[in-house]
């Protein structure tokens, strides 16, 4: 409902509040980090927000990445749109070097004073 209510009318048009409620359900937000803000200023009528948002679905770790715009009324910010991707989790397919363990180069040297600087 607060998103609803937090939306520009235009960004509501593309908005399936039924959807989002049900894939709410199904996930466990983990973290947000915001990149970049704009607005900073408390006077500023308009603003962009860069964040990466995470959340478990599944067992499986997944990132959103969005560059949302907001603008002020006077008394409450709204979203007015934003371009968004979803992050690829990496996996590591080879395994982690200790930095005590020889380096994989085969220097004869150990990790941390070769390749590991």
């Amino acid at each position: 409902d607060y998103i609803v209510q937090t939306m520009s009318d235009n960004a509501c048009e593309a908005f399936n509040a039924e959807n989002t409620q049900q894939w709410a359900k199904q996930i466990e937000w983990v973290g947000l980090e915001v990149l970049n803000a704009s607005a900073v200023n408390p006077l500023d009528k308009k603003g962009v927000v860069e964040f990466i948002a995470s959340y478990r679905q599944q067992g499986q770790l997944q990132n959103i990445r969005e560059i949302s715009e907001f603008q002020h009324d006077g008394e409450r910010w709204y979203y007015t749109g934003g371009e968004g991707e979803a992050v690829k989790q990496v996996s590591r397919t080879a395994n982690k070097v200790g930095r005590n363990e020889p380096c994989p180069c085969n220097s004869g040297t150990k990790y941390k004073k070769c390749c590991g600087v």
